[in-house]
């Protein structure tokens, strides 16, 4: 599986060359505003200029914090999310006190309402050790930072493996990365490609489903191959063009439990409906792994002669 690497900007970055920046990578974090203070420096209209095409603003609060002024203020910030942008609300210890779960939770539900869009897509960032103690309740990603000689264990979907000094890794590829036009700041990685991570992010983005392929068996019956997309929890579904009059079986890649009996990748099951006349192919708990792929075998009756 790739890597995806990103980097994590703020007001601490007083200088950054966007054009160096932006011809590094496409994937951008930036800080917007800790609690009730704008920290976005003005550049919100500067990163939508550059085109960045996946862009997490991320917001802090405090223990005081209230949620639904937080949120006003992001939402005064960022206005509407365009298509690649996500949220992402900051849980950490701020001058020695550590916003409780509770106001983490109401928060993450009023930037959502605020800027008008499901919860899916307001993740939540923190250390590993504050997500085992009080993990995440509500339907949404994580974003775990962890400096550690491994990477953490607990779910997550995001790792920040390095503060631009300390890596969690000897390996090189875990090392800290010099980004052009910024140098080294906080940097995160993502076990995907990017339509992945904008998927996990909770986005609405185009899915290229590969064509569907078809061989004619020995008895003159058709069997098409359709791969279907999945989400995060191993679901989805595909509209075909098979007709639904010919269909005769449906059969999951995999999930057969005789031939699984190692309990191997795919698992799940796989249902069809007829959707105006054509096979609609769906799938259930295909897969552990996030944002996958799983293959569907769709047998029809012989064409007539």
């Amino acid at each position: 599986m790739s890597d995806l690497f990103f980097p994590d900007v703020s007001n601490f970055q007083a200088s950054i060359d966007w054009a160096s920046l932006r011809a590094k990578t496409s994937v951008l974090a930036m800080e917007v505003n800790w609690s009730l203070t704008d920290t976005s420096l003005r550049r919100v209209p500067v990163v939508r200029s550059w085109k960045f095409t996946t862009v997490i603003w991320y917001v802090g609060i405090l223990a005081s914090s209230s949620p639904a002024q937080v949120a006003s203020l992001t939402k005064s910030i960022l206005g509407s999310l365009e298509p690649g942008e996500a949220v992402c609300l900051d849980w950490e210890a701020n001058n020695g006190a550590t916003p409780s779960a509770a106001l983490r939770d109401a928060t993450i539900e009023a930037l959502a309402s605020a800027l008008e869009v499901p919860i899916p897509r307001v993740g939540c960032y923190s250390n590993a050790a504050l997500f085992k103690a009080e993990p995440l309740t509500l339907d949404t990603w994580d974003w775990v930072a962890s400096y550690e000689t491994v990477e953490p264990s607990i779910p997550h979907d995001i790792w920040q493996f390095t503060d631009g000094q300390y890596t969690s890794l000897p390996a090189s590829e875990y090392a800290p990365i010099n980004w052009p036009g910024v140098g080294k700041v906080d940097s995160s990685v993502f076990h995907g490609t990017e339509a992945e991570l904008q998927r996990a992010l909770g986005l609405t983005v185009p899915v290229i489903v590969p064509p569907i392929t078809s061989t004619t068996l020995e008895d003159g019956k058709v069997e098409y191959i359709v791969t279907v997309p999945l989400d995060k929890n191993g679901d989805g579904y595909v509209q075909t063009a098979i007709p639904f009059a010919q269909f005769e079986g449906a059969t999951l890649q995999g999930s057969d439990p005789a031939a699984n009996a190692d309990d191997a990748y795919w698992h799940g099951v796989t249902e069809v409906q007829d959707r105006n006349g054509e096979v609609l192919v769906s799938v259930v708990g295909a897969t552990e792994r996030a944002n996958a792929t799983a293959t569907v075998f769709v047998v029809t009756a012989a064409p007539a002669a």
